[in-house]
């Protein structure tokens, strides 16, 4: 029972975690081998084993007639009493007391799989079912809930009339939700982000995918609501590509290795100045494989990934910002439109942070569509399995800072004004996560006040120990993680003597203003 309520728990709750049964080890009679069979006497141990015998002989009945033969031999096993005995996806269930020790016990059924339900003292009670929180739809191979569930969850107003492909608005005391039906693009306070699967309406009724209720919807409306919060330590820039990987070269004049690192060294000096500890993947045009620049986040707990990358299209036309986390389990990547591939059952390491993923990339999008000046076209958060996403054993992120295959935006990334201004807006939305992971600070210390006897016959109250007389919580003078220990002893960042991949973790080279790229 306890591996099926697991199971089921991590496939509700899309948790990266693979359950692996092991087939129940028995003592010689078939009692399932357990320590609770130590606290049976003698009587009671071989009643527990004529129970288990019992159970064996009731599951090679037929399915519907498997309980009630079951509850008709325990009668006649003296000092058993039943708890329940039911029939789940073909295996019957039990539960059971032995003098004061409960049981429990399953057996695989012969025959047709039915849901029994048999309670003490009723030898029928029928099919049982709970009332489900969510109101859950399966259509094909995706899990969807009503979207009238998701709205009294969450507190929305849902609009008389929804119809297909027109955009429609529920508010909230959060804000302003804006979906449409057959369509995977929603906004939330007038930030585009992308669905899993599409909205859709099945037998009169819309429907939400369930993955993004827990991957997209929760935290943006709950943020660590379930998922406690994770204080940042420092980050890992990762300027993408570098030496033979030119990364696109649409831009003339200007490649976007180039770019990226030199975005990554303006971001390492805005880091730098709000005494944020980082280090870079690369300080020179180099190639580093994925996995060792995944790898620096792995060696420094607290720390956060963040990928830097300009993008191109087939069309010069297209422009705009768009921010990756990694996919989750079970949900395809936004670039397959919706549908499923064949990859999407694959953990990785990056999804042990998918709640936290999120977070960060929406805080970096935000930062950089919503900006009062020069904001980019809005082509949403997105997900997908690069590897560096895959990979990376911590929050992370990786930022496409708008088109070099368009000449407008081409442009403007020759300028260091504009490179200046896509580092601000990544160290904006950083800022805006790390706030969001701060913990409040602890309450006034506790202190016993010595009160008056009610009665001679009640007895003073007196603490166990003064109070008073506890010394303060002082932090310890070394931190557990030795680059933010230095970082906060001597004034100078971690990265300028942290153990690097041939010397390439190190202090960033100051950006001389005015100096174009090379």
């Amino acid at each position: 029972q306890q591996c099926a309520v697991l199971e089921r728990l991590v496939r509700d709750l899309f948790y990266p975690v693979r359950i692996v049964r092991h087939p129940t080890v028995r003592e010689n009679d078939g009692l399932p081998l357990s320590s609770r069979n130590q606290r049976l006497n003698s009587a009671e141990r071989v009643a527990a084993g004529r129970m288990a015998r019992a159970v064996q002989i009731a599951a090679g009945k037929r399915a519907r007639v498997a309980v009630p033969h079951l509850h008709q031999l325990l009668r006649g096993i003296k000092g058993v009493r039943l708890e329940y005995a039911e029939i789940v996806d073909g295996v019957l269930w039990v539960a059971a007391w032995v003098g004061k020790v409960r049981l429990i016990d399953h057996r695989k059924v012969c025959g047709s799989m039915i849901r029994l339900l048999f309670l003490v003292g009723v030898s029928w009670a029928g099919a049982l079912l709970a009332s489900p929180t969510w109101e859950i739809v399966r259509v094909g191979r995706v899990d969807y809930v009503s979207l009238k569930s998701f709205a009294k969850f969450y507190g929305f107003t849902i609009p008389n009339e929804i119809e297909p492909n027109r955009p429609f608005v529920m508010s909230s005391a959060q804000g302003n939700l804006r979906m449409t039906l057959e369509s995977r693009e929603m906004r939330w306070k007038g930030v585009r982000y992308w669905l899993s699967h599409s909205l859709r309406r099945v037998d009169g009724k819309v429907l939400v995918p369930r993955v993004d209720l827990v991957k997209t919807f929760d935290p943006l409306l709950r943020p660590n609501a379930e998922i406690a919060k994770r204080p940042l330590q420092g980050v890992v820039i990762d300027p993408g590509h570098g030496g033979g990987d030119q990364g696109t070269r649409a831009a003339r004049g200007l490649s976007e290795k180039t770019a990226n690192l030199d975005v990554g060294k303006r971001l390492a000096k805005l880091l730098d100045g709000a005494g944020i500890p980082w280090v870079l993947t690369r300080n020179k045009d180099r190639y580093l494989d994925h996995a060792d620049r995944s790898k620096l986040a792995d060696d420094r707990p607290g720390f956060i990934f963040v990928s830097i990358h300009f993008n191109e299209d087939s069309s010069r036309s297209t422009d705009g910002w768009e921010t990756y986390s990694l996919s989750p389990q079970y949900a395809p990547s936004t670039s397959s439109g919706g549908t499923l591939v064949g990859d999407e059952d694959e953990i990785w390491a990056g999804n042990s942070y998918d709640h936290h993923n999120f977070l960060l990339t929406q805080a970096i999008h935000r930062a950089a569509v919503t900006a009062k000046t020069n904001a980019p076209n809005d082509r949403g958060v997105k997900r997908a399995r690069f590897k560096v996403l895959r990979l990376a054993n911590s929050p992370s992120v990786l930022v496409e800072g708008g088109f070099m295959s368009n000449p407008r935006e081409a442009s403007l990334m020759r300028t260091e004004a504009y490179r200046q201004q896509v580092a601000e807006w990544i160290f904006q939305g950083i800022v805006a996560y790390r706030k969001s992971q701060e913990t409040l600070p602890s309450g006034t210390r506790l202190s016993v006040a010595k009160t008056n006897k009610v009665s001679s016959s009640t007895p003073e109250l007196r603490p166990v120990m003064n109070l008073d007389s506890v010394p303060p919580y002082r932090p310890k003078a070394a931190s557990t993680n030795p680059s933010v220990a230095t970082n906060q002893s001597s004034g100078t960042n971690p990265a300028a003597t942290a153990q690097s991949i041939d010397g390439e973790v190190r202090r960033a080279v100051p950006v001389i203003p005015g100096k174009k790229a090379n």
